[in-house]
């Protein structure tokens, strides 16, 4: 039985996969089993996979498309390793991630339930580190998970233990986007996690379509602001994040006044939320101009990024 099972789900990837692959086959830590889990693509990618001769590589295939969470799920119940980490289909893992991890998180008792670690993120034909949370502390873990904590953590760079997904349980297989963040703050109410000031992973931007990728993300953060509500309303501070994150994406798909519905409720709920005023004034622009303004600070953010952390 190998020390860890790295599971590799992807969809529709018949250009990338063969890169992600052979980015874990080449890692220096070598006692692993390579689970690729394609999740009924339609084009060349299953034929790349099979093109890809390594007696550590098991492929599974679904007949049809369950979504990115569902088939982490299968790569979870397939592992047979004590130790479980994902590689994206579009990402790369820099050839000594794995042994990193393994050391780090091996060195740690059980209460450390994953380690993760510093990322590249590339774009516009730059690479710049990524801004990622660095948590250490179980007493304020899953409070700061909450607030949008670890958000900016892909499963991509981290290693967990199995018996993590015994208590914690499985992938939100209801969540088409936000599904490493989903199970992250499940993760954070019952375990330690380390953090690794290493970038050991190159995170490619997603070329999936706008439009639908707003929608599924204005669903996501409803269905996780309904899942964890309680909890959320214990803190003022933490249910304003909540409140202005959906008006943010209502405002996004053009539904404006339930944009400013949200917005006025984060204000009501924790008047010092800065940035939940900011969205209420650009909303009263109108969504168009919202939208145009919101995707210019974001893309000058990550410009500056790529300036200065390279």
């Amino acid at each position: 039985m190998s020390e860890i099972s790295v599971i590799l789900p992807v969809f529709n990837r018949q250009d990338c996969v063969g890169r992600a692959m052979k980015s874990v086959l080449e890692q220096t830590f070598e006692d692993f089993e390579l689970l690729v889990v394609d999740d009924g693509s339609t084009d060349d990618t299953w034929n790349r996979i099979n093109a890809v001769h390594d007696g550590r590589i098991r492929r599974i295939r679904h007949e049809i498309n369950l979504g990115v969470a569902q088939a982490k799920n299968t790569g979870v119940k397939e592992a047979t390793s004590a130790f479980l980490t994902f590689q994206d289909s579009d990402d790369v893992s820099l050839p000594n991630r794995l042994m990193e991890e393994y050391m780090t998180l091996s060195s740690f008792s059980k209460d450390v339930g994953m380690v993760y670690c510093g990322v590249y993120r590339s774009e516009w034909k730059s690479k710049y580190l990524f801004p990622v949370p660095r948590i250490s502390s179980r007493a304020s873990s899953y409070r700061h998970a909450l607030n949008y904590g670890v958000y900016n953590i892909c499963s991509s760079s981290c290693l967990i233990r199995k018996e993590v997904f015994d208590k914690v349980g499985s992938f939100d297989s209801d969540l088409d986007v936000f599904v490493d963040f989903e199970f992250f703050i499940r993760f954070a109410k019952s375990f330690k996690v380390h953090y690794i000031n290493k970038p050991l992973v190159i995170y490619n931007s997603s070329r999936d379509s706008v439009t639908k990728r707003l929608v599924e993300v204005k669903r996501a953060k409803i269905r996780i602001y309904r899942k964890f509500e309680n909890d959320i309303k214990a803190d003022r501070m933490i249910l304003s994040r909540h409140l202005m994150e959906i008006g943010h994406s209502y405002c996004l798909t053009g539904r404006l006044r339930m944009a400013g519905t949200f917005f006025a409720l984060s204000v009501k709920n924790y008047p010092l939320n800065v940035k939940a005023y900011v969205y209420w004034l650009l909303h009263l622009q109108g969504g168009r101009r919202y939208r145009a303004l919101f995707y210019l600070m974001k893309r000058s953010a990550m410009r500056l990024n790529a300036i200065f952390c390279r």
